[in-house]
């Protein structure tokens, strides 16, 4: 949805409307990952109540370590998609490769150098979430510095939030649908 809004906007009226939607679909993801920081940090704090009988104090210290992380990870994740879908909507392709290929070499060297280190799973996770902080830092470096694309804020394109949603849900419907078909052989 994010690419198909933001070509669409370039591409009617300029790259100041594409902005507009840049800066709308900012909004939206920061109160997504504003909200999977919340849920997460609530799930987080009750781990107790579905881990509670199965762990140990000490598992489920670090249990609670380890899905923080997490939920940190994919709250940054949320925040910074619309960098990663406008490099994409421009077809920046080799630079987002090049990102894919570094984050592919790093993060496992990372991962080594955590577990020689002693860190074990908390290390392995910390690493994943540097890897994703510097990889979606430079997403948004790319975008305002090479492509000259700044997110706007002021008149947000809120009339397109309804056609928006509408067909977003129809691309959440048919991923639901076909993970439950290619999940049905499974069953």
């Amino acid at each position: 949805a994010v690419t198909r809004y933001l070509i669409k906007a370039r591409e009617e009226e300029g790259k100041e409307a594409e902005e507009r939607v840049l800066g709308l679909f900012m909004v939206i993801f920061q109160v997504i990952a504003v909200a999977a920081m919340v849920v997460g940090t609530v799930l987080t704090l009750n781990l107790h109540v579905f881990y509670g009988d199965s762990l140990t104090a000490q598992e489920l210290s670090r249990m609670k370590i380890l899905v923080f992380l997490m939920v940190c990870n994919m709250s940054l994740s949320f925040s910074q998609s619309p960098y990663l879908t406008a490099i994409s909507a421009h077809e920046q392709f080799v630079f987002q490769q090049c990102m894919n290929i570094v984050a592919t070499c790093v993060g496992p060297l990372l991962n080594i150098v955590a577990l020689l280190l002693g860190y074990a799973s908390v290390g392995m996770t910390v690493s994943s979430l540097l890897v994703g902080l510097v990889t979606r830092a430079a997403y948004g470096m790319y975008v305002k510095r090479k492509m000259k694309i700044r997110a706007r804020y002021r008149n947000l394109p809120f009339s397109q939030l309804k056609e928006i949603l509408l067909f977003s849900f129809w691309i959440f419907l048919a991923t639901v649908v076909g993970t439950l078909n290619n999940a049905t052989d499974n069953v």
